[in-house]
């Protein structure tokens, strides 16, 4: 999946996508249109937003996006370190953003990002699919890479301002994002971190997470009785934290990450 130009980070726009029931449950993903799998990338249980607030951040009253900039809009590739899919597709989800950084009820401006479960199989079939209706892909090559599951729990960072994370060192933010199961209050560090930088070698475009899916004893490292699972950022000046509702993220098969 590494070799596919999975999406692209778009202009970031509300859409409101309506379903009477779970596309991903519903239909196989060979079946999903465009819509479908805007929905599956940017409003369903394995996406969350998250506001942070930045004093003194130079952000339009309206957008939310930095004064003449439209946010980031270049195809996205999957990093080498990893073998899922990459990449953004779609508007901004419509679902409501986490509740994080600054002082409470303080006026500070705010820079969104969007957090995404990216090793889950539902997540690698709308990027597959996303690709294959743009013609990057055929049919029998979209099947060939999804016949493979990541080996890691995988987390996309991204969004309209990735620069509020400065110069930030790889090693830095390892020791500063967490996966937290809420029930057994289970702290998962990432194995690795990659930062995704544009062609200058400097902007930042998205940030991937690979956290173990076991311990070094072979036992799962979320539990199976665990239902929400906290993903958090605990960097001086961007902090922020999403939950993932495990009894949400699920597909045919049961539960997918």
């Amino acid at each position: 999946m590494r070799k596919l130009l999975l999406g692209s980070f778009s202009v970031w726009i509300l859409v409101v996508l309506v379903w009477a029931g779970d596309v991903w449950k519903d239909k196989a993903y060979q079946q999903w249109d465009k819509a479908d799998v805007q929905k599956i990338l940017n409003d369903s249980p394995w996406v969350k937003m998250a506001h942070v607030d930045v004093p003194g951040a130079n952000l339009s009253e309206q957008s939310g996006l930095p004064r003449g900039s439209s946010g980031p809009t270049g195809a996205a590739a999957r990093p080498a370190t990893a073998k899922g899919g990459g990449g953004g597709g779609g508007g901004a989800p419509s679902g409501a953003a986490e509740d994080v950084g600054g002082e409470a009820g303080a006026n500070l401006p705010q820079i969104t990002f969007m957090v995404r479960w990216l090793s889950s199989r539902t997540i690698r079939e709308a990027l597959v699919r996303n690709a294959e209706i743009s013609g990057q892909v055929k049919e029998a090559d979209a099947e060939k890479e999804l016949s493979t599951s990541s080996e890691m729990y995988e987390v996309l960072i991204f969004g309209p301002q990735m620069d509020v994370f400065g110069d930030v060192a790889e090693n830095t933010l390892k020791e500063n994002v967490l996966l937290t199961g809420k029930k057994t209050k289970e702290k998962i560090a990432p194995a690795t971190v990659n930062v995704q930088r544009a062609p200058d070698g400097k902007t930042i475009r998205a940030i991937f997470f690979s956290f173990p899916k076991q311990t070094s004893a072979g036992e799962p490292t979320i539990a199976p009785m665990e239902k929400p699972v906290e993903f958090s950022c605990g960097l001086p000046h961007v902090k922020f934290k999403v939950s993932f509702d495990l009894a949400k993220v699920e597909d045919s098969k049961g539960r997918d990450l």
